[in-house]
């Protein structure tokens, strides 16, 4: 039996050859890409519950690529989660990287370095597999009718506390950016200097929180992450 389905996507392929078996002595079945367009592909057409990502997935030599973002942002888009594989030194480098190119570090679920060894990447997964089995969420979100209910109750909320809801609970356990959340909720792009746009999100934010949460102050559902945006969990 499968302990899931993961695609591989790495376009050096000593480094897949050497993970392959790993992979699947640990239970995995592996799919395989080279390449940005062949990855997003597979994703595309079949199923795939994780995705491991090269960062430099176009060209390994060049500091400049982050190419494999696209292809967490494609999976993102599918509600697939992505571990981005990365050569940079650090985890905190690589964020700081991809900041400075305008990127968005939240695409991906985890960061796991290259070296030492595989080991932090197979607890990796194992740790989003896990997550990934879906928790009884108390709150509901119905898009299409407009409606929220908690616990079977409805909700009374304002046109923007409905936006903000809608688009966590569609992408219900990973975690949004700011500025993906302003742009869900105002339809405005936020700069990193925008403090206004900022103040506004965090004050919808804690409107929320007063209407979901037993104890706002300590919430249990919309919960921050520190240097990468907001998530919604389940509660439990």
């Amino acid at each position: 039996m499968s302990n899931g389905k993961l695609l591989l996507a790495d376009n050096n392929a000593d480094y897949r050859s050497s993970l392959l078996p790993l992979l699947r002595l640990e239970g995995y079945e592996v799919e395989e890409a080279d390449s940005v367009e062949s990855a997003i592909k597979k994703l595309e057409t079949m199923p795939v519950d994780l995705a491991l990502i090269d960062l430099r997935l176009t060209e390994d030599g060049d500091d400049h690529d982050i190419s494999g973002l696209e292809v967490a942002k494609r999976a993102g888009e599918r509600r697939i989660p992505a571990i981005i594989i990365t050569a940079y030194p650090s985890v905190e480098t690589t964020r700081l990287a991809l900041r400075a190119r305008g990127a968005d570090p939240s695409l991906a679920v985890d960061y796991v370095l290259k070296r030492p060894g595989p080991d932090a990447l197979l607890a990796s997964i194992a740790a989003v597999l896990r997550q990934r089995q879906e928790p009884n969420y108390d709150l509901v979100v119905d898009a299409e009718r407009g409606d929220v209910s908690l616990r079977g109750k409805p909700l009374r909320l304002s046109r923007a506390q409905f936006a903000l809801l809608a688009h966590l609970y569609q992408r219900r356990g990973a975690v949004c950016s700011r500025k993906e959340l302003v742009k869900a909720v105002y339809g405005e792009d936020m700069s990193d200097t925008d403090a206004n746009l900022d103040k506004r999100l965090e004050r919808l934010i804690a409107r929320v929180r007063e209407k979901i949460e037993e104890d706002p102050k300590n919430p249990k559902r919309l919960v921050s992450v520190p240097g990468l945006g907001l998530r919604l969990e389940s509660g439990d």
